[in-house]
């Protein structure tokens, strides 16, 4: 069976559009599992487990869940950044720990299967069948305070977060607050203004963008539909939507896509912050504890309601500054810090 799979996955490869990167589907997954945080995950407990979906699928999900917390709990569903097409689980650990420490709430980790054995719609579809098995079938069993749900997603899982969003809202499921980290919110790539800062990201190539996105997108499928790119979606559509923060970097590969959407969102009426880590490039969230500290804090005050007007201001942009000085850029930066160029 590893042997089809591989096949599998190499032919899909062959087939697929090449750009100037060609790097081995394979061996990128590797390098993904083989990387090392810098950072410890908090002391947080956490349960695997199998999630059943039809056509006899089983998603696994990890649930962290914060010490000394009784009752109906308020609950983060987390996606992770796959570029759609390989995940990983230590530098999640990393994230979903402190937040769940640090924001007094449970964090509950979907993944999903990955492209180009499964192109969109099937990676998409399953996060959001397992969202909704916790909030449909299960909030009671796992202790889900229905009335305190964020959704949150990095990257390739922030495109997912925003769609999860939308399609809670037109089903009427009540979020508390959305959280878009370095989301790629256009699969187009034909959002501009931030082109010259993108350029500086050395965490990831637009080469490698293009070789993801190109797995991850059916041929047949247009880029701009808004089922696959949330920025696309009509600005009416965008109305309703629950209090959003936005967090990027000054560096980011996504700068232009988390800039344009921010403003949408804003044109639309919906209550959105910004956060720009300073002097960073897309890796920030793998590395830099100030911003899962950031994102804990803004759940915290999201999951308690009543101090909103104190503590947040609408369409406000914060700068989430380094607590070290940044150094100047190092060309033997990938090596130090084990984060490989070609992830996102």
């Amino acid at each position: 069976m590893p042997h089809e799979n591989a096949n599998k996955t190499n032919q899909a490869v062959a087939q697929a559009k090449r750009s100037i990167f060609d790097p081995s589907i394979i061996e990128h997954r590797e390098r993904l599992t083989a990387a090392k945080p810098l950072l410890n995950s908090a002391n947080v407990p956490f349960i695997d487990m199998l999630i059943p979906l039809d056509n006899n699928v089983k998603i696994p999900i990890r649930m962290y869940i914060p010490r000394n917390q009784n009752g109906a709990l308020p609950t983060l569903f987390y996606i992770p950044g796959t570029a759609f097409i390989a995940s990983e689980i230590k530098f999640t650990r990393v994230i979903c720990s402190h937040i769940a420490e640090r924001a007094h709430c449970q964090v509950i980790v979907i993944n999903h299967r990955l492209a180009p054995e499964n192109q969109f719609p099937q990676g998409y579809l399953e996060a959001y069948n397992v969202f909704k098995f916790f909030i449909k079938e299960a909030p009671e069993k796992f202790l889900i305070d229905k009335n305190r749900i964020a959704i949150a997603g990095y990257s390739s899982g922030g495109n997912f977060a925003a769609l999860m969003t939308m399609q809670a809202k037109n089903e009427g499921i009540s979020i508390a607050r959305q959280i878009l980290i370095s989301p790629i919110v256009d699969l187009s790539r034909s959002l501009t203004g931030y082109k010259e800062y993108e350029k500086q990201d050395q965490a990831i190539s637009e080469e490698f963008v293009n070789f993801f996105l190109n797995l991850y997108i059916p041929e047949e499928m247009n880029p701009k539909d808004p089922h696959i790119s949330p920025f696309w979606e009509k600005p009416q559509a965008l109305k309703g939507l629950p209090k959003t923060d936005i967090v990027l970097a000054k560096y980011d590969r996504f700068r232009s896509d988390a800039e344009n959407y921010y403003t949408k969102l804003k044109l639309a009426g919906v209550d959105v912050e910004k956060f720009v880590a300073h002097a960073e490039d897309h890796s920030y969230l793998w590395y830099k504890l100030e911003v899962i500290e950031k994102i804990a804090e803004r759940l915290d005050t999201a999951f308690k309601p009543e101090t909103i007007h104190h503590l947040s201001t609408r369409h406000t942009i914060s700068y989430i500054q380094p607590r070290i000085k940044p150094k100047q850029t190092d060309t033997n930066q990938e090596k130090k810090t084990n984060i490989p160029r070609s992830k996102l």
